[in-house]
């Protein structure tokens, strides 16, 4: 399978959580964004469709490399094209190629076709895309992109990844005749020919169509596109739960509904006595059947204490569906549907988890005071929370390291590894930008059915199951307050190629055992210590409450009024984007370590930042 690689170094993020891919994508990751405002139920970008900045449903990246294999007006005498062709054009010899190498006929390429190989290892391309050959992203190759199918020449098809189109050898169309949604056992029933099946966590398979662009792309009435980046997939809407079938719940986001399968594992949640916070069970019932998919609208209430200066407010539900409505206090009021919208990001992924930092943006900060709050959320029932607040700034951060199976490395030599300390260092150098170090680092192996288990991550909702088996590392609220952070062998997430996941946006601070509970990193970087310590920061950047600077495209941007933004039409060369150094960009590159002031503050607010 192809999945397309960023631009040189770079490399791309999603996200139904945070997602950091080695593909043009998407944190997961469904990223919501600040930008994600005003979001209805009939647009298809983002969560079950946002058309950010009045966007339509052609969201490309406005490539201009049109490379039709037409490049023929200075052959020569045997009509062999002429040298230095551009990555994707038609050839029959290597020397004919700018990237040096001719992919020929017998081995699937019509005519020919020229490419730069090893891309990924640092070969820039010429005027194509680089992208992965396989799940094992050991080989690496440039392909002419594209934005539409008349792009690429006879024999070949634009194939969409996200915001990227790429020529690529015409397949099979699909055969089946099942719609998106419908259950199934084998790609070759869908009518968008791919099978999720029970392995990736949907319950008696789920037919879709992967890299759509919007509604248009899906097969079946009352369906659409659901923009994850990684990929891009489409999904049965619903209005109340008895749309879905058995096994699937109607999951609200901003704007309507979805089915999306049960959670069934990672929903184990703390009882009275598992944590070092108070932890509050009960709420009160405002209004029936108040919501989509028939939830409810309940009420709790907390207190902040003097000189708290921050908080975390971490409702959760044994296994139902919940997500925050309104939050009023002293210093004011939160709309989760209206400018704190972004804060919704959780619950399109967690489902009965939903950490809510405040303030997540500093144009909130007043919010933040000490005294009594009400908090109104959409839930089915059974609700508990727990609050964690913290008075100003801190210098340190704590990481649980997990290793599941990764080879050459595990939690007996990994403090002597030279590669993986100066991943460490390189994170530290990053952080330090706002004061704070790494602080005790608690090195552990998985073992056992979770090591064969989850060496190699099939599924996003797999890597909720790996984070939900950390254990709290002591019995105090200091140790309890750590990222828990787990190394694999690699991810196979069908459509792309993934480095990490971050299990929240932001995670629930202190919190472990839940599908929120950690971060998710694949072993395919470990070979270059500053790109594992760049990526390691920004996934936790994720985990502790910062978006992407802009998601790939220019279909959304972060909240914060001091980081720059790239425009859609800047796409075709995300190397010009204003935002490129920037830690958070969606891109991972070695450059990519700048922290703003208002991310600093963000940063700051949470209290896994001691």
């Amino acid at each position: 399978m192809i999945t397309p690689f960023g631009i040189q170094r770079l490399a791309p993020l999603g996200l139904l959580a945070a997602v950091l891919l080695l593909g043009a994508c998407t944190s997961g990751d469904t990223t919501y964004s600040g930008a994600a405002a005003n979001n209805d139920a009939n647009n298809d970008v983002n969560n079950v469709g946002n058309n950010d900045q009045n966007n339509d449903a052609n969201n490309d990246i406005n490539n201009d490399v049109n490379n039709d294999g037409n490049n023929d007006t200075n052959n020569d005498v045997n009509n062999d094209p002429p040298p230095g062709l551009e990555d994707g054009a038609a050839c029959t010899a290597d020397d004919q190629c700018a990237g040096g190498t001719c992919l020929p006929e017998d081995d699937g390429f019509p005519g020919g076709y020229c490419t730069t190989s090893d891309c990924a290892g640092g070969q820039a391309c010429n005027g194509g895309q680089c992208a992965f050959l396989d799940n094992s992203m050991n080989e690496s190759a440039c392909f002419g992109t594209c934005q539409q199918g008349p792009d690429c020449r006879e024999g070949y098809q634009c194939r969409r990844f996200g915001d990227v189109g790429l020529c690529l050898p015409l397949e099979e169309e699909p055969t089946g005749d099942r719609a998106d949604g419908d259950p199934c056992t084998d790609g070759d029933q869908c009518a968008g020919g791919v099978c999720l099946t029970e392995d990736d966590g949907f319950p008696e398979g789920s037919c879709t169509t992967i890299n759509c662009r919007n509604r248009d792309d899906c097969t079946g009435e009352n369906r659409a596109c659901l923009q994850a980046g990684n990929p891009n997939y489409c999904i049965q809407l619903c209005e109340e739960p008895s749309d879905c079938r058995e096994g699937y719940i109607c999951q609200p986001v901003q704007g309507g509904a979805y089915c999306a399968p049960s959670p069934t594992a990672g929903t184990n949640v703390p009882e009275e006595g598992d944590l070092p916070f108070d932890l509050v069970c009960g709420e009160t019932l405002v209004q029936p059947n108040a919501f989509q998919g028939g939830l409810d609208r309940h009420r709790m209430t907390f207190d902040i204490p003097e000189g708290a200066t921050n908080f975390m407010v971490v409702p959760y539900s044994p296994g139902n569906q919940i997500y925050p409505v309104s939050l009023e206090g002293p210093g004011g009021d939160l709309n989760f549907f209206g400018d704190y919208n972004f804060a919704l990001a959780n619950a399109g992924f967690l489902i009965n988890l939903t950490p809510i930092l405040v303030p997540q943006a500093p144009q909130f900060a007043q919010i933040a005071q000490p005294g009594s709050y009400t908090l109104d959320m959409a839930a089915e029932s059974n609700l508990c929370r727990y609050v964690v607040s913290k008075n100003g700034p801190g210098t340190t951060v704590d990481l649980n390291l997990h290793f599941v199976g990764v080879n050459g490395i595990n939690a007996g030599n990994a403090p002597q590894n030279q590669n993986f300390q100066q991943a460490l260092a390189q994170f530290d150098e990053i952080y330090e930008q706002l004061g704070v170090d790494i602080g005790q680092i608690r090195y552990i192996d998985v073992t056992g059915n979770a090591a064969a288990q989850f060496r190699v991550v099939r599924s996003q909702e797999a890597a909720f199951q790996l984070v939900a088996t950390s254990e709290t590392p002591g019995e105090t609220s200091d140790e309890a307050l750590s990222i828990n952070v787990f190394f694999i062998q690699q991810f196979a997430i069908q459509g792309g190629s993934v480095l990490g996941i971050s299990a929240g946006l932001p995670g629930a601070a202190g919190l472990h055992g839940t599908r929120g509970s950690g971060l998710v990193f694949a072993a395919s970087v470990f070979g270059d210590p500053e790109l594992l310590g760049q990526v390691l920061a920004h996934e936790v950047g994720h985990y502790l409450g910062l978006f992407h600077t802009t998601e790939q495209g220019g279909r959304g941007f972060d909240p914060l009024g001091d980081t720059p933004q790239c425009a859609s039409n800047q796409w075709n060369n995300p190397n010009g984007c204003p935002d490129i150094d920037n830690l958070m960009f969606p891109f991972a590159g070695n450059s990519h370590t700048q922290i703003s002031g208002n991310q600093s503050t963000v940063l700051q607010a949470n209290p896994l930042i001691k």
